[in-house]
């Protein structure tokens, strides 16, 4: 292999310095606004769902952890009063012996668990037990509509079954919660849960854990959160996130893109000086 000469080699690496240094500040400026967009938009979230879109109403006292004053019409409710009637309405899975792991390497019926909650993806997940577990625990069973939260380690994070899920029962380490809609819009839940730690707070005041983190069905049901009565504003303010999300996430989709072709520029910037491709000599 032919090497350049010392001087060469000098001329190269002051380039490259010189050169990916350039690079290396851009990469570094998309990657700050990347976290200031990050920042914004968690900020507009928390603040629409905790004062709302009106910013003339007066205030109270939210009586909730972490959030220290609602507008004077919201209710200050426990997720409880915001389920279907019917002690099932909020169900821990199957305890200990009740589902093994011999029992979810069947192939019939899915078993809905933290990975399918944690991807956003209620297909994820290989675990499947027999029709006649899913008979016998049928008390567990899924459906369309139904809220999936995780208790174990990443505690607090919902997902939605949508419409067309497939049937299945709850793994030992979610949470089955039945909404009434008629009280609550379940997008504007789901942002609570997944998009700020207004929930996440209690549950970790909840939890007590030493080592890892564990939500029971008991604690979620007396976590308490703020809204408006009225489903309108809670559409209202559901709708206006998704426009304002919308707007930073493209922001944000934009400033990576940027960062993925500053390396990539990076590195075939490298490739081509090191072997020659650019010559370097009075640059």
């Amino acid at each position: 292999m032919d090497l350049a000469s010392i001087q060469e080699q000098q001329q190269i690496a002051e380039y490259l310095d010189r050169e990916t240094g350039q690079i290396d500040e851009l990469i570094t400026k998309q990657e700050q606004l990347v976290a200031t967009l990050t920042e914004r938009r968690q900020a507009v979230i928390t603040q629409a769902v905790t004062r709302g879109l009106d910013p003339t109403v007066g205030y109270k006292d939210s009586g909730i952890v972490s959030v220290r004053e609602i507008p004077s019409h919201w209710i200050s409710t426990l997720i409880k009063h915001l389920t279907v009637p019917g002690h099932s309405s909020v169900k821990a899975g199957p305890f200990g012996s009740h589902l093994t792991a011999a029992d979810m390497a069947e192939s019939a019926v899915k078993v809905y668990n933290q990975r399918s909650v944690l991807s956003g993806d209620p297909s994820v997940g290989l675990e499947r037990v027999s029709n006649s577990k899913y008979a016998e625990l049928n008390t567990f069973a899924t459906g369309p509509g139904d809220f999936l939260i995780t208790t174990r380690g990443t505690i607090g994070r919902a997902l939605q079954l949508p419409a067309n899920a497939e049937e299945g029962i709850i793994h030992p380490c979610l949470i089955r919660v039945r909404l009434n809609e008629k009280r609550v819009v379940p997008n504007l839940l789901l942002r609570l849960f997944n998009e700020t730690d207004l929930l996440r707070n209690q549950f970790v005041l909840a939890s007590n854990a030493t080592t890892i983190e564990v939500i029971y069905s008991s604690a979620l049901r007396e976590c308490r959160i703020a809204l408006p009565p009225d489903l309108a504003e809670q559409v209202a303010i559901d709708d206006f996130l998704k426009i304002a999300t919308k707007r930073i996430d493209a922001l944000v989709t934009k400033a990576k893109l940027a960062v993925s072709l500053l390396r990539e520029r990076r590195q075939a910037l490298i490739s081509a000086a090191v072997t020659g491709k650019i010559d370097v000599r009075g640059l």
